[in-house]
């Protein structure tokens, strides 16, 4: 699902140690998203893949709170 992956692929941009992040779904139907990032050396891309994930996870619990107390 692209807006999944757009979403990761722009918050792994947001570390410093990211040089590159890009994914690609080799078909739209049943294709399995593929991730390619580099880092530099002060972090692997397993490590920033893992960061990026407890940033997004953070963000949706601060937003679900926000809309809770909307209603």
């Amino acid at each position: 699902d692209h807006t999944f992956c757009n979403i990761l692929r722009e918050e792994l941009w947001n570390d410093s140690a990211v040089e590159v992040a890009a994914y690609s779904i080799s078909h739209p139907l049943t294709g399995i998203p593929k991730f390619i990032v580099e880092t530099n050396s002060k972090k692997t891309a397993k490590k920033a893949l893992k960061n990026a994930v407890t940033r997004l996870k953070r963000k949706n619990t601060s937003l679900a709170k926000k809309i809770k107390k909307i209603k």
